[in-house]
């Protein structure tokens, strides 16, 4: 019985592996982006902590648009989160990052979609270059993180871009 239990564990815990390998996210000279700095965080926590939340939005976005094996490679090349840090407010001294109405916001990646067999199916340059509307976007309020803004973007690039080579 213990045998089943542990072949069971390493097969969950591989099973995981193999998704994670199929989606590869790298920041490219992330501190030359524009404005990267999570509030409370410093500038190379920021960058790590935002590495690993592209990973999660890819991974994520890849189980539901991708089939067949297929795979993303993604250089994020340019990164600018909607709104401003504003640095010790309040009794505290806590940074916080104020978001208004019509924040602009920018996220530039290069990527590489790869077919089962590691042949490259498409590749290129995508650019988000948006402001973000508060007021129009309340769908984006149900998710959280620091990429959320960006999330309805990259669903429709998914979409568009997937359907094209599908």
């Amino acid at each position: 019985m213990k045998i089943l239990l542990i072949i069971l564990v390493v097969l969950a815990f591989s099973n995981i592996q193999v998704v994670i390998a199929e989606t590869q996210v790298t920041l490219i000279e992330g501190k030359k982006f524009i404005d990267y700095q999570l509030t409370n965080y410093s500038r190379s926590k920021s960058l790590s902590i935002l590495e690993k939340d592209f990973n999660k939005v890819f991974v994520k976005l890849s189980k539901k648009y991708f089939k067949n094996g297929q795979s993303i490679s993604v250089t994020v090349t340019n990164l600018d989160l909607a709104g401003d840090i504003r640095f010790n407010i309040g009794n505290n001294n806590q940074d916080i990052r104020v978001v208004k109405d019509a924040s602009p916001m920018k996220l530039y990646f290069n990527y590489k979609i790869l077919a089962k067999d590691g042949t490259v199916v498409s590749e290129g340059e995508y650019k988000i270059k948006e402001f973000l509307r508060l007021s129009s976007h309340t769908s984006r309020l149900k998710q959280r993180g620091h990429l959320s803004h960006f999330i309805p973007f990259l669903e429709k690039w998914f979409e568009t871009e997937l359907s094209s080579i599908n």
